[in-house]
This record gives C-alpha cells, sequence and structure tokens, in this order.
C-alpha cells in the first residue's frame, strides 16, 4: 500500500541520513591528525563555523572573550558557548526512527521526517564541512609525501 510504501521510504531515507553522520563522526575520530572523541567532534563541528562567523564574533565579545587569534577564539567559545548538539546525538536519532518505523498515521510519519530533517540540518551540515576539511588535509599531506 502507499501508506506502507511512504512510510518505509521515509524511514530508509533517514536511517542513511543517520548512518552517513555516524560514518562521519567515526571517519572525524579515527582520522585527525591527533586523538579526538567523539563528543569533541561533535562540539568542534559546530565551533568553527560559528567562531569566525559575525554572531560567533559578537557572542565571544558580548561574553568576555580576550580575543586574540581566531583559533583561540574558538578554543575559548568551545568550552563556554550553549552548543545545540552538546553530546553525541546518533543514539537519539536511532530512537526516532524507530518511533518512525513504528508509525501509523501516515501525518505523524511525515511531520516525524521533516522535522527530524529540519532539526537536524544545521548539525549534519556542519559534520558535512569537518569531515571535508579533514579529507582536503589528508589529500594534502599524500601529494606533499609523494612529492618528497
Amino acid at each position: 500500500s502507499l501508506k506502507h510504501s511512504l512510510v518505509a521510504d521515509l524511514h530508509a531515507d533517514m536511517k542513511k541520513t543517520v548512518e552517513c553522520v555516524d560514518e562521519l563522526i567515526d571517519f572525524l575520530t579515527s582520522d585527525a591528525p591527533q586523538a579526538t572523541s567523539r563528543q569533541e567532534v561533535i562540539i568542534a563541528a559546530q565551533a568553527w563555523p560559528f567562531g569566525i562567523s559575525e554572531e560567533g564574533k559578537q557572542w565571544a565579545r558580548d561574553n568576555g572573550c580576550p580575543v586574540e587569534t581566531v583559533d583561540w577564539c574558538v578554543d575559548w567559545l568551545t568550552s563556554r558557548y550553549p552548543w545545540p548538539i552538546q553530546t553525541d546525538p546518533i543514539a537519539s536519532w536511532q530512537r526516532r526512527l524507530k518511533s518512525l518505523a513504528d508509525e501509523k498515521d501516515l501525518h505523524i510519519a511525515l511531520k516525524k521526517y521533516c522535522d527530524f530533517m529540519h532539526q537536524t540540518e544545521k548539525f549534519r551540515s556542519d559534520i558535512d564541512e569537518s569531515a571535508s576539511q579533514l579529507d582536503s588535509h589528508i589529500q594534502h599531506q599524500i601529494e606533499a609525501a609523494r612529492e618528497n
């Protein structure tokens, strides 16, 4: 039935999204130049784009950051800013995924899916950007090693 296939399709897409972010977080923890925990990856992924934004710079000024360099300011923000995602979100995302799979009402299923995609969009983008930057760094290191 359409009802079953729509929920199944939404569930499959959301499952793929959750697994992709989980894999990116794993990549960022295992392939970073220095040992990094999932918790550190989650905060750093949000801290960098925020720390270089006008909003982030303003929040830092308003809250007493003795700004020296961008790196220093981002480090300062990392431990002080109330990040939207504070801890590894994957377990709670998996609970939301199960809730979607168990949903019988098509409208509620669609709302659960759309809410998830909308609410996690910024964080998913931040994690994706962090992974792209790490991948670029690794490729640069490989090229440099080849030249030597």
